[in-house]
């Protein structure tokens, strides 16, 4: 028994150095994966904000589409209107009808402006066109009268 033990002892503190280092190595292959969970998330939060931007543009040129159809379409029934009861040349029409039919034209351009200009880079980012339009039909918008 005595010999047995003596045998262990040595044994048991071989396979005790030899585990160490493999949990040695494992801590390290730890230490790396968190790392990389680390920059892996901190990847993913910059492109959850760059999505909300974007939704946020969006959000700002369908609201903005929404507000200048709201003004287009009466326009539209009133130039309708006065193509049926002035007929089709604007050198004839009175001052109010020419008024409403350069109305309609600017918000027609404005739409179309809007629906032309690009949200997004080649890259996924916001282009800066997109802003510049958005600020430009705002103005628009707040400038404009309507001669209903």
């Amino acid at each position: 028994m005595v010999l047995g033990g003596l045998v262990a002892g040595p044994a048991l503190l071989v396979m005790g150095l030899v585990a160490g280092k493999a949990a040695k190595k494992e801590l390290e292959k730890a230490y790396t994966n968190r790392a990389e969970a680390v920059q892996i998330a901190a990847q993913l939060n910059t492109a959850s904000l760059q999505c909300e931007t974007i939704r946020r543009r969006t959000y700002v040129f369908y609201n903005l589409l929404a507000r200048l159809d709201s003004y287009f379409m009466p326009l539209i029934y009133k130039m309708d209107d006065i193509v049926k009861t002035e007929g089709d040349d604007y050198s004839r029409y009175s001052v109010d009808s020419q008024k409403i039919i350069a109305s309609c034209a600017s918000v027609a351009v404005s739409i179309k402006s809007v629906l032309d200009t690009p949200l997004l880079t080649d890259d996924g980012l916001l282009t800066d066109a997109s802003e510049g339009t958005a600020t430009n039909v705002e103005n628009f918008l707040k400038n404009m009268r309507i001669p209903y």
